[in-house]
């Protein structure tokens, strides 16, 4: 999949494949641990790239942490997809 995203960081806008943006936040995860919305946005990740057992797991977690009708939505969608 050679799709590409906007990541905006630091007022810079980098192009990112899904891929490599799944990449990040789970760099990110390692280091913050704690940011609920970090497995949201790979869940979201993952949906794209096809991953949906990830994209489930990921959505479970972000649920868990902190109870979100959007983390329930996706991984309801990641699930029946």
């Amino acid at each position: 999949m050679h799709e590409t995203v906007q990541l905006v960081t630091g007022g810079t806008t980098p192009s990112l494949t899904v891929a490599d943006q799944a990449s990040l936040y789970t760099r990110l995860l390692q280091r913050y641990p704690a940011i609920a919305r970090n497995y949201r946005y790979r869940g979201y990740c993952y949906l794209q790239l096809g991953k949906w057992n990830d994209a489930a797991s990921d959505f479970a977690q972000a649920a868990e942490m902190h109870s979100d009708s959007m983390a329930h939505y996706l991984m309801s969608h990641a699930v029946l997809s």
